[in-house]
């Protein structure tokens, strides 16, 4: 969502700063290859929530609640 943004910005400032053509875009690159990786490795690092922290399903709690001894 903000590729766009962070692109033309850069372009804007690289043009300011007297650079044309396709040299405009060499630092927005770069900058979007860093993004991906750290999209990526984010990604790696999710694991799966453990089991006992999982809500369960509407049936399942009933079937617990009759499982369980009532308490006098």
């Amino acid at each position: 969502m903000l590729g766009p943004l962070i692109v033309n910005w850069i372009a804007d400032r690289q043009e300011e700063a007297g650079r044309q053509g396709a040299s405009l875009y060499g630092l927005s690159f770069g900058i979007m290859i860093g993004l991906l990786v750290v999209g990526f490795l984010a990604n790696e690092f999710v694991r799966p929530v453990h089991p006992r922290h999982h809500v369960p399903a509407p049936r399942e709690a009933a079937d617990v609640r009759r499982q369980q001894p009532e308490s006098a």
